[in-house]
């Protein structure tokens, strides 16, 4: 059986399809905070979204994160350390639609498979965190 891509490639296309759904994330979460167009408001009914969007001190910074470490991935640039400021903002997301908007999380799981793919081929640089 022929490859038909490298480890490399394979991961470059995960980093690629990851960095573009956090910079979509990203920008379309900064337009509901900054835009009146009713066409990117999201269901107003969980309390989390309301907490969220009341308090765009908090809400604002991880859509920043979002875009900064999407471009971060595109670029290859520290993405060891990217996918781990990027840990706790995929747990959030995944967990959000769980328990909150079921209706996102086929997103969510996608989301979830990528970045732990991307964390288990860096596996190698993480270990050395461990060892003494």
């Amino acid at each position: 059986m022929e490859i038909l891509f490298s480890k490399e490639t394979w991961r470059s296309i995960v980093q690629i399809m990851l960095a573009l759904i956090l910079i979509g994330g990203g920008v379309v979460g900064l337009m509901i905070i900054y835009s009146g167009d009713p066409l990117l408001k999201i269901p107003q009914e969980s309390a989390f979204i309301q907490t969220l969007l009341q308090t765009p001190h908090v809400f604002v910074p991880i859509k920043i994160i979002e875009i900064i470490s999407g471009f971060c991935l595109i670029s290859k640039w520290k993405v060891p350390f990217i996918l781990i400021i990027l840990g706790p903002i995929v747990f959030n997301i995944l967990t959000f639609h769980i328990f909150e908007e079921p209706a996102g999380l086929p997103l969510a799981i996608v989301i979830s498979i990528l970045y732990s793919s991307l964390v288990y081929s860096n596996r190698s640089i993480y270990l050395k965190l461990w060892q003494s």
